[in-house]
């Protein structure tokens, strides 16, 4: 009697406790295992895969195996024999849900090719820009009581200053040495030097090496923009060049195939020109040189119209960002849809395909144990598997909302960001542009 009453409450605490270890199934040695059944979501996704889950769901296998059963199982008994057997495999989708990266990577490139604001660093393309001077001695000649040379200083360094602050610059010089006469000559054509960078701006360092630059001798100009091509050396970047000069070249190079070589070479350059105050014959070849490096030619003929040009070429900038701001947005958009979709496919059709599959293999089984006569009580086996479709749907659609809200999130905070970034942008430049 009192061993009876043992067994009642061994049974009592199994079945009132988290789990009920009921059910067995064979194990690769020929023995039996316990199948711990689970009361709740978490331990429901714990007890497959079931010997005939997923792609191994074969009807007539099952109910063979289903005819191996005893007699008069009672709800839990048989609900226990049904789970090793039809349990899904949960473990790979719960994975790939865990795995799911709300992240959004805007990878569109901002003016200049800076990387767009992100919280990972992705491959994008850096800025670099080389200034080259031509301090030819026809750089002497003034304009409105400056010389060229202290124009195209002036300018050179609001312009460099103007850039986004990642870039990288140059600053190489031609013609600053020797001098104009011909027995200076060889020596002056010989004069090309890069006097700063290829480096992150510093505005005080480029100023002093900019400083000592004096109008001396002849123009090297096709020479200039052959070295200029191992300035760009290193890296993956978005490359411009802008040449400043008052005439054509004087050195006996061929500055028009050089462009064409500089930005058809792997680094890709656009070339181009701000002409100084030039006469016919150096437009015709500057504006030559221009187009076959892929860049536009800017006749500046006083001071004004090279502070003009800059300020153009602020304005540009201008557009060019909002056209960004734009342009990531619509990226950001497009990801956000993608995430949406992705997680729609993992946990609609994924995971709540797999319970939606349990449960129809469940129900053929236990309406095949009721035909069969070995269940006790029908109902109870039906509500336990309705029930168990309900909790692990629902632990499915809370995962979905949770990784729905961070999906949001991530939007929300790009495209606040990228608008930041464009703001802050446009007031850096409207301040250009009001200082010049």
């Amino acid at each position: 009697m009192w061993q009876r009453g043992i067994a009642i409450a061994v049974a009592i605490t199994m079945l009132t406790g988290c789990s009920v270890l009921l059910g067995s199934d064979a194990t690769n040695d020929g023995g039996t295992k316990e199948i711990v059944i689970g009361k709740d979501a978490k331990g429901m996704l714990q007890e497959g895969p079931g010997q005939f889950a997923g792609d191994q769901y074969d009807k007539e296998k099952v109910e063979q195996a289903l005819k191996q059963l005893p007699k008069d199982l009672s709800t839990e008994e048989a609900y226990a024999k049904l789970i090793p057997l039809l349990a899904e495999d949960y473990g790979p989708v719960e994975k790939k849900i865990d795995a799911f990266d709300p992240k959004i990577q805007v990878n569109t490139s901002k003016p200049g090719g800076v990387e767009a604001p992100q919280a990972t660093a992705v491959s994008a393309q850096s800025l670099k820009v080389e200034i080259l001077l031509d301090a030819s001695g026809s750089m002497r000649k003034k304009l409105n009581g400056k010389t060229k040379m202290e124009w195209a200083k002036e300018s050179i360094e609001k312009f460099v200053a103007s850039l986004p602050k990642e870039t990288q610059v140059g600053l190489r010089v031609y013609g600053h040495k020797g001098g104009n006469q011909e027995s200076q000559k060889e020596a002056s054509c010989k004069s090309n030097e890069l006097i700063y960078g290829m480096e992150v701006l510093q505005q005080d360092a480029f100023k002093q090496a900019l400083a000592p630059v004096q109008p001396t001798g002849f123009t090297p100009l096709a020479a200039a923009i052959e070295s200029a091509q191992a300035d760009f050396v290193g890296g993956e970047s978005k490359n411009v060049v802008y040449i400043v000069s008052d005439g054509e070249e004087t050195c006996d190079g061929d500055p028009v195939a050089m462009a064409k070589a500089l930005h058809e070479s792997n680094i890709e350059a656009v070339v181009n020109i701000i002409g100084f105050n030039v006469d016919d014959a150096g437009q015709a070849e500057l504006r030559e040189v221009a187009a076959s490096g892929g860049g536009e030619y800017i006749e500046a003929n006083s001071e004004a119209d090279l502070k003009k040009y800059f300020a153009d070429e602020y304005i540009r900038l201008k557009k060019e960002w909002l056209e960004w701001r734009k342009k990531s947005e619509k990226s950001v958009d497009q990801q956000d849809t993608n995430n949406e979709l992705g997680l729609h496919e993992l946990i609609q059709e994924e995971a709540i395909g797999l319970v939606e599959a349990e449960y129809t293999h469940l129900k053929k089984a236990a309406q095949f144990l009721r035909e069969a006569g070995i269940m006790k009580d029908d109902t109870g086996v039906y509500g336990k598997i309705a029930d168990r479709k309900k909790k692990l749907k629902n632990y499915f659609i809370d995962r979905d909302n949770q990784i729905e809200e961070a999906i949001s999130k991530e939007e929300k905070e790009k495209i606040k960001q990228i608008r930041e970034t464009e703001q802050q942008k446009q007031d850096d430049l409207d301040k250009e542009i009001d200082g010049n």
